[in-house]
């Protein structure tokens, strides 16, 4: 039992200390005991639902106050009226403190909850177009906060884009991009992992004194202690048991909650309680009863008046996994209107995911945001929020999503995107700022099996190389930008490294007649093998779904 210090407020008088309705005294508030025990054992060798690296937090940060109007700053000079001999001191400080628009200035460190879905499908959430599945939860948290429509991970298999998600770096730097056949790590005898010297967000916002805790599905090595495997059809409640938990016990903040759900990953574990309930079988289950958890969690942050104080994202790890079949019974999920699923390195539906934020009161809600941003940028973003800068010694490729979700800039940071498969570059996405328009070269595509059907059944993962993919030189853009395909596959863009893959960035594309933007914000995908005219009776050259 410690005594926490009471937190001085950094301001001139006493007055302005009387105002500062955010500051408490927790002089004599003292720590309750915690019971910190993990979850007993993991689920199975791949998905872990343990707590990990939960320091003790207990120190209170003081809130910076938000002034809303001028009659406010007045009262606060006041009390400091030597302010007055200099107006343009006092202009300033009104500038600088005056949230725009309806927003508040924040000047704390948030709260982090982190929900990630596993092998969701885009094409499963209602907020993304699906009218049969029910997912109220999920959809509630996109209307109260932004949804992300080019939202993109960075691999399209577990291991390495999860890998990208914690370090912010794509995961051929330092290693995670696997190249024996399975491409991920499948249970706890693998050798290897996340490299020691890698650094995840979580480490750094524990430095800022954040407390830190992961539920759920790891998959990136162990290097610790774990428990025999228990009954998996307890894996959901104890999970939700334990997130709760979790935030009951660390509300007075910061904290960082990364709960990896289990969901929608086959075996496709369910409840009782929602076999049969949805009109999508048992897939159609596991994603109603994930939806149910979410909201339990977004519940719970509400009770305990976290929600204002509390930044929440929801995404996937990637795609869903088209082959998964199993007595003629569909397991995996439904990528929507895109080409491709789980494992597609360059494919649009094996890396478009759900990207949802939601920040009551200092975000936008109901907006959505159409330029290309990653889950790597989740890196950078709360780096960005615990007061820190991101690491000097080495590549970062994520970055600060919050200048874009503010409204402060319309266009994402990202110019290139890379989109590997293992160890190989199946395409690259460049985004033209000037216009917003966004192109997409394929250097390799899998060769579907059986034609057309769009996947690869009979193996149930399309490869990354050899006899089973097809080299594109000069790269696929689509049937009318033969010129550009030329001049872009000139470019050394199928050099492996991230820093080399360069698409010559001084082409002036929109001088180009045969030139189509595949992603142009005036014109509706199609899949690849559609054909249908605009509304201004041109034909839609399909880009191959990016």
């Amino acid at each position: 039992m410690r005594t926490a210090k009471a937190t001085e407020v950094p301001w001139g008088c006493n007055r302005c200390r009387a105002m500062a309705p955010h500051v408490k005294d927790p002089g004599s508030v003292e720590d309750e005991e915690e019971d910190d025990s993990l979850v007993s054992g993991p689920i199975n060798p791949i998905t872990v639902p343990i707590e990990l690296s939960i320091p003790d937090f207990s120190s209170l940060k003081f809130l910076i106050l938000s002034i809303y109007n001028l009659t406010f700053l007045e009262e606060i000079m006041e009390c400091c009226a030597h302010f007055w001999r200099y107006p343009i001191l006092v202009l300033i400080f009104y500038l600088v403190l005056k949230p725009s628009e309806s927003h508040a200035l924040i000047s704390y460190k948030p709260n982090i909850v982190i929900l990630l879905a596993d092998d969701l499908g885009i094409g499963d959430l209602g907020c993304y177009g699906n009218t049969t599945m029910r997912t109220p939860n999920i959809d509630q948290l996109a209307k109260e906060g932004i949804k992300l429509t080019q939202h993109v991970a960075a691999a399209p298999l577990c291991t390495p884009s999860r890998t990208a998600f914690l370090t912010g770096r794509y995961a051929i730097r330092s290693g995670m991009e696997e190249t024996i056949g399975y491409r991920v790590l499948q249970s706890l005898a693998s050798s290897g992992g996340l490299p020691p010297n890698e650094t995840t967000f979580a480490k750094i916002l524990q430095r800022q004194g954040y407390s830190t805790g992961l539920i759920g599905k790891w998959h990136q090595g162990m290097n610790c202690e774990y428990q025999q495997p228990m009954k998996v059809e307890r894996a959901a409640l104890l999970m939700l048991k334990e997130a709760i938990s979790f935030i009951k016990r660390k509300k007075q903040g910061p904290f960082l909650l990364l709960v990896s759900f289990l969901h929608v990953h086959t075996p496709l574990v369910t409840t009782e309680n929602f076999i049969g309930k949805s009109s999508h079988g048992l897939y159609g289950d596991n994603v109603e009863e994930m939806d149910w958890m979410v909201g339990q969690i977004l519940d719970t942050l509400g009770k305990e008046n976290l929600k204002n104080s509390t930044l929440t994202y929801f995404t996937s790890d990637h795609g869903g996994h088209l082959e998964a079949w199993e007595e003629n019974i569909q397991q995996g999920g439904w990528n929507g209107i895109y080409k491709g699923g789980k494992a597609m390195g360059g494919w649009e539906g094996g890396i478009r995911v759900p990207g949802l934020v939601r920040w009551t009161g200092v975000l936008p809600e109901g907006k959505e945001i159409a330029v290309p941003t990653s889950l790597m940028d989740i890196f950078s973003t709360l780096v960005h929020l615990a007061g820190e800068t991101v690491p000097q010694d080495r590549v970062i490729d994520g970055r600060n999503l919050m200048p874009l979700l503010h409204g402060l800039v319309q266009h994402s940071e990202h110019e290139f995107m890379f989109h590997y498969c293992g160890i190989y570059l199946h395409a690259v996405r460049w985004y033209e700022k000037e216009s917003g328009n966004v192109w997409k070269a394929h250097y390799v595509t899998p060769i579907f099996q059986p034609e057309g059907s769009g996947a690869c059944y009979p193996i149930k993962y399309c490869p990354c190389s050899g006899e089973g993919v097809t080299h594109h030189d000069p790269p696929l853009l689509g049937k009318r930008l033969n010129t550009i395909t030329c001049l872009l596959g000139r470019g050394s863009v199928e050099k492996k490294s991230p820093e080399s893959a360069q698409i010559g960035s001084n082409l002036q594309l929109s001088n180009l007649p045969n030139a189509e933007a595949c992603a142009h914000p005036q014109r509706v995908e199609k899949r690849i093998d559609s054909r249908e005219p605009t509304a201004d009776g041109s034909d839609v050259s399909p880009c191959l779904n990016l």
